[in-house]
């Protein structure tokens, strides 16, 4: 089901392909907005420059990653493991007066933050309940 109008859709996350330290839930987050920006979506990622716990992604292989199709990726310095990031902090406060939904996944710090009155969904992929 198509809408009249695309939405303006924010995912958040602790890490984001091609940081593959962690598993699938980089690439399934990647899929995830590949293809909601296939369905004319507007769709940006905020996340940190993590790869695993302690590794950190080397810039040129993150921005010789990026494909057609992908969404808009600000990657943001981490400052404490696993995703604790001030900048990504600031990153996600401007995003979310862009945003008209947000998808929040793993970020830990985040879970206890409110954005705004603006509808997310958090969730932990790789978790199990």
């Amino acid at each position: 089901m198509r809408r009249e109008r695309p939405l303006r859709i924010l995912h958040v996350t602790p890490s984001f392909f091609p940081a593959v330290r962690y598993g699938g839930p980089t690439d399934s987050t990647r899929g995830l907005t590949r293809s909601m920006a296939g369905l004319g979506h507007e769709v940006r990622v905020i996340t940190t420059d993590a790869d695993g716990l302690w590794g950190v992604l080397d810039p040129t292989i993150a921005i010789a990653a990026d494909e057609p199709g992908d969404p808009d990726i600000r990657r943001c310095g981490r400052d404490l493991p696993p995703d604790i990031s001030a900048e990504l902090l600031r990153e996600v406060s401007e995003g979310a007066a862009w945003a008209e939904v947000m998808h929040v996944t793993g970020a830990s710090l985040l879970s206890k933050i409110g954005f705004a009155g603006k509808p997310d969904f958090r969730a932990d992929p790789g978790l199990l309940d």
